[in-house]
């Protein structure tokens, strides 16, 4: 993984090693100057189990032994080779707001819009093979997974 840094932190480490504490804009300059090899953007969350995996050496096992399978299998099919995703949702009970904007009367000085706070969380399953094939996607809720309706194994059941 990449160093992350905090603007904030850039500055620490400007005044430890100058002696002196930056402009509170001078990062915009340094940023500008060194533009081809960093930059800002607004980081994406990774839960640290997760992170764990993101390693060299553990993603070099992974292939080195999904190598070794295909030598002792001569070659796995790629219709038989399988990638998983697996994504959280949250369904009802917004707490952050998606930013939509609704309309109300001039007069009208309460801007309150009624929302249930009940959330309940979803897992959803995504597969896809190496040869393009989906599977559908496939949803876990608290009371365990929801069936497929398409499934035609069940066909009849209520």
């Amino acid at each position: 993984m990449s160093l992350v840094l905090h603007l904030h932190e850039l500055h620490v480490q400007v005044k430890d090693i100058s002696g002196k504490l930056p402009g509170k804009h001078w990062h915009h300059c340094y940023l500008a100057h060194h533009k081809k090899s960093i930059h800002t953007h607004k980081p994406w969350n990774l839960d640290p189990k997760h992170a764990q995996n993101f390693d060299k050496i553990t993603v070099k096992g992974y292939f080195d032994l999904q190598e070794g399978l295909n030598k002792k299998y001569n070659g796995i099919s790629t219709a038989h080779n399988w990638n998983m995703d697996e994504n959280g949702a949250q369904m009802g009970g917004d707490q952050n707001g998606d930013g939509s904007k609704f309309i109300f009367a001039t007069e009208d000085h309460s801007f309150y819009c009624q929302h249930s706070d009940n959330i309940e969380l979803v897992t959803i399953l995504k597969c896809i093979n190496a040869a393009g094939a989906m599977m559908s996607p496939y949803f876990v809720l608290k009371e365990g997974p929801l069936p497929d309706g398409t499934d035609p194994r069940l066909e009849g059941m209520e």
